[in-house]
């Protein structure tokens, strides 16, 4: 009988960590429930770029990302769910916030927020007290996509297949992928889940300025954490 040869570290190739995955919360007020009290419905629905503006400030992005780009309120809703562990899916972030729907979302999003202790001025009296200041890195920057000649290559060769991938090792639903739209919030939940320094306005930038890299940098930081 052969003896099993234990001087060598068996190495096991990493998976995707369903624990890190694992969103359990659900949100504190329902979708259309959220739609109350009068007052700040009106304010919703009446002068939605200046709700959606405060919004933003209070989940630590630019003030005026909405007047930019009119859908970052989708990007808002990914980055809310990760940070809070929040069941959900790119897809139900994208048609809730892009349909006739959004001011509803964006009141969702604002009674999570007020459920979080989220205030509306975050006042930071200790390192660690802002939630949403973020202190890891990129592992790649955004320009030095070229420095992997193998991602680099299936991405401009093979794009669609490279998106399926990551999209799956993202634990997201692989029609959503179908979804261009849906590549920047994608990238909004990689760098919240790690805690990678940036904004939804600068994912917007690269994933619609240099998609390619941008599909680069987030396949090699989930390399990079094993997953």
């Amino acid at each position: 009988m052969t003896s099993l040869d234990t001087s060598q570290p068996i190495i096991i190739q990493p998976g995707i960590s369903n624990e890190f995955y694992t969103f359990d919360n659900g949100w504190h007020q329902t979708f259309f429930g959220s739609f109350k009290p009068c007052p700040r419905s009106a304010f919703a629905c009446f002068c939605s770029p200046c709700y959606i503006a405060k919004l933003n400030d209070r989940a630590g992005e630019y003030f005026l990302t909405y007047c930019i780009n009119p859908y970052s309120l989708m990007a808002l809703r990914t980055k809310v769910r990760a940070a809070f562990h929040i069941r959900g899916s790119l897809a139900e972030d994208c048609y809730t916030t892009c349909c006739c729907l959004y001011p509803c979302a964006a009141m969702q999003i604002e009674k999570e927020l007020d459920h979080q202790n989220i205030p509306n001025v975050v006042v930071q009296t200790k390192p660690g007290d802002d939630v949403w200041k973020f202190e890891n890195w990129w592992t790649q920057q955004l320009h030095h996509c070229c420095e992997d000649i193998g991602s680099c290559c299936l991405v401009c060769w093979c794009c669609p297949c490279t998106m399926y991938k990551i999209y799956d090792r993202a634990d997201e639903d692989l029609l959503t992928c179908c979804w261009p739209m849906t590549l920047w919030p994608l990238r909004t939940k990689i760098r919240t889940l790690f805690r990678i320094r940036g904004s939804v306005c600068s994912d917007c930038l690269a994933v619609y300025c240099c998609p390619c890299c941008a599909l680069i940098q987030m396949r090699r930081e989930l390399k990079q954490q094993g997953l």
